[in-house]
């Protein structure tokens, strides 16, 4: 059965999950030393979402010689979804866990064994503090010595406001920054926080760019987290999925291949009546228990 066009697709992740990937080693990881920050599960061990554990899977999918099969993965989700603790949880991923190909192996999970990264440098980045202060809440939390004394058991931590150090040479730290002052870093993961708002009027575009044009030149990560979009100012938000739909129908102009996660309510859901409303929202916020709809 042929899928829809991809701009017409409710669910955007691929189906299934991958035959090859560091992802259960990131699923393992966060289970271990990571607790939720807040909500029905605040203090109880951190556990993934189906489909939050899914597109870990698929983010972290490699093929039969090691490299990933996406250079970046953006989640497009409703608001109370869980973008930020996601987030937050994928950042201390990034710095700490061994999700970086170590060897293939057929009896482990995912057919790969990792490796931590090299010299970690994770970026939360924004245009303005105000929005990565959404996602670094979450990570001083999930990192505080109340909350992982597991994480500090077996890590040595240096945590300030804006800046999580660990020996030897890692460091995990918010930007909002000129492009400018970003070109050149030698970043290993990046946490691109709503990127409905980076646009070209408040430097976002550059930014975007610059990052990722780090990014590529070390086979690094890109992982962004947005909301639905204003059509028509420009966003990266709005650009990522234009590039994401030709991907998908085979006119990409780039080779950079973009894991999209989103989830639609269906073109038929009346705003105006109750049962159609309540009916898209259920399904919009399926693999959000939590949410009050």
């Amino acid at each position: 059965m042929a899928l829809p066009a991809p701009q017409d697709r409710l669910v955007t992740l691929p189906e299934g999950i991958p035959e090859l990937t560091l992802g259960y080693e990131a699923l393992v990881w966060a289970g271990t030393y990571l607790r939720h920050t807040n909500g029905m599960r605040a203090g109880k061990s951190w556990e993934f979402t189906r489909e939050q554990a899914r597109f870990v899977l698929w983010f972290y999918a490699v093929d039969e010689t090691g490299r990933w099969l996406f250079d970046r993965g953006d989640r497009r989700l409703a608001k109370g979804s869980g973008k930020s603790p996601f987030a937050a949880a994928m950042s201390l991923i990034e710095l700490l866990a061994p999700v970086r190909l170590s060897h293939f192996d057929p009896n482990a999970p995912g057919g790969c064994v990792g490796k931590p990264v090299h010299m970690p440098w994770v970026q939360i980045a924004a245009v303005s503090e105000k929005q990565t202060e959404n996602t670094m809440r979450h990570v001083r939390a999930m990192v505080s010595q109340q909350n992982a004394p597991e994480l500090h058991r077996d890590y040595d931590l240096d945590v300030g406001k804006t800046q999580i150090f660990v020996a030897p040479e890692g460091k995990l730290e918010t930007i909002t920054s000129s492009a400018a002052t970003a070109e050149g870093a030698e970043v290993t993961c990046v946490i691109g926080d709503e990127l409905e708002h980076w646009t070209p009027s408040n430097g976002g575009v550059e930014l975007h760019n610059t990052l990722v044009d780090n990014l590529t030149k070390s086979g690094s990560r890109f992982l962004g987290t947005l909301n639905a979009w204003k059509p028509g100012v420009g966003s990266v938000g709005e650009s990522v999925f234009d590039d994401w739909v030709s991907q998908e129908a085979g006119l990409a102009k780039v080779k950079t291949r973009i894991l999209y996660d989103a989830r639609v309510a269906p073109p038929e859901t009346d705003l105006s009546d109750e049962v159609s409303l309540r009916a898209g929202l259920e399904f919009v916020y399926e693999d959000a228990p939590w949410a009050d709809i």
